[in-house]
């Protein structure tokens, strides 16, 4: 489970550290930083955190996903042409 709570910090500060997935990297990488702190003396404690962890990085993904997808449909849609003058 060690593995495991390092491979969650290295994610989660790369997210917290990109300017994409920031806000939600930042509690993923707490919870994994406490979670590796206590994976020899409470690895219940250790496995709760760290599933949490996983689910803020993967909803973050996924909200990055759903954003990069609206925006190519605004733009394909013309939603960044500029509007014709009228003057």
């Amino acid at each position: 489970m060690r593995t495991h709570a390092i491979v969650a910090v290295v994610i989660s500060a790369l997210t917290a550290l990109s300017c994409y997935v920031s806000l939600g990297g930042i509690p993923a990488l707490i919870l994994s930083i406490i979670a590796l702190t206590g994976v020899e003396y409470q690895p219940d404690r250790s496995r709760r955190l760290l599933k949490w962890a996983w689910i803020s990085i993967g909803i973050n993904v996924a909200l990055l996903i759903g954003l990069v997808v609206w925006l190519i449909v605004y733009g394909a849609s013309g939603g960044f042409d500029t509007p014709p003058d009228y003057n």
